[in-house]
């Protein structure tokens, strides 16, 4: 299992020190009717579990719009919801 996972994290970076490949990540679902799409990149940082997570793969710089996720800063609680919002309980299928 962590052989398959390494071999994995290793296809999200790059060969050599200094090379970038470009991403363009369209999440079709969220962001394709207002034109979105996330621009990230790859270069040659390999996997850490506490350093680098992601391994290579990295977003480029957020300047403005784009999406966010609806969470408070402590990610327990939705930022925006209806007053009196419960949780659903949980479906099986």
């Amino acid at each position: 299992m962590l052989e398959r996972l390494a071999k994995l994290l290793a296809i999200s970076t790059t060969a050599n020190a200094g090379e970038i490949g470009d991403i363009w990540h369209w999440k079709s679902i969220r962001t394709a009717r207002f034109g979105q799409i996330d621009d990230q990149y790859v270069d040659n940082t390999y996997y850490d579990a506490k350093t680098a997570p992601e391994a290579g793969r990295k977003s480029d710089p957020k300047t403005a719009g784009g999406y966010a996720d609806n969470t408070l800063d402590d990610k327990k609680l939705p930022k925006f919801a209806l007053p009196g919002n419960k949780a659903s309980p949980p479906y099986w299928i």
